[in-house]
C-alpha cells in the first residue's frame, strides 16, 4: 500500500470508529455509566479531531478525500453493542486496530522519506496506545 492508501484508510476508519464511539457514548448503561460514558466522549472527541488532520494531509499528497465508507468494508464496523463490556471490548478491538495501522502507515511513510505523515501519525498514535491502555484496565477483572 502507498502512503496515501493507508491515509485514505485511516481517514474513512476513523470515520466509521467516531460514529461507533458516538453510539456506544449514547447507549452505555450501568453502574458504570458515567465512567463510560465519559470516556466513549473523550475518546469519541480524540478520534474526530484526527479526522481533519489526517484529511488534509492526504490533500497535500495530492490524493482526494474518501467520503463514502462503503469501498472499505467499514459499513459492518458499526453496529449496536448489546452489553457495556461488549462496548468496552469493540473499542479495544478498534483502539488496537488503529495502532496496528498506524505503524504500517508510519513504515510506509519512513520508507519514501514523507516526514510530514510521520510526523502527523506518531502524534496520533499515541492517543490511541493511551486509550488502549484505558480499555484494558476498564476490562480487568477486579477479584
Amino acid at each position: 500500500m502507498t502512503v496515501a492508501d493507508h491515509l485514505k484508510y485511516l481517514t474513512a476508519s476513523s470515520l466509521a470508529f467516531w460514529q461507533n464511539l458516538k453510539q456506544q457514548h449514547w447507549g452505555t448503561y450501568g453502574p458504570q455509566f458515567i465512567t463510560h460514558h465519559e470516556f466513549f466522549g473523550s475518546y469519541a472527541d480524540v478520534v474526530y479531531a484526527q479526522i481533519d488532520p489526517l484529511a488534509e494531509r492526504l490533500r497535500m499528497l495530492g490524493e482526494d478525500v474518501p467520503l463514502n465508507l462503503t469501498p472499505f468494508n467499514l459499513i459492518d464496523a458499526i453496529t449496536t453493542r448489546e452489553t457495556p463490556t461488549e462496548m468496552l471490548e469493540c473499542a479495544l478491538r478498534c483502539a488496537s486496530y488503529f495502532c496496528e495501522g498506524m505503524k504500517e502507515a508510519i513504515e510506509a511513510a519512513e520508507k519514501v522519506g514523507d516526514y510530514g505523515t510521520v510526523d502527523l501519525l506518531s502524534k496520533s498514535i499515541q492517543d490511541h496506545q493511551k486509550s488502549e491502555w484505558f480499555l484494558k484496565m476498564m476490562l480487568k477483572s477486579t477479584t
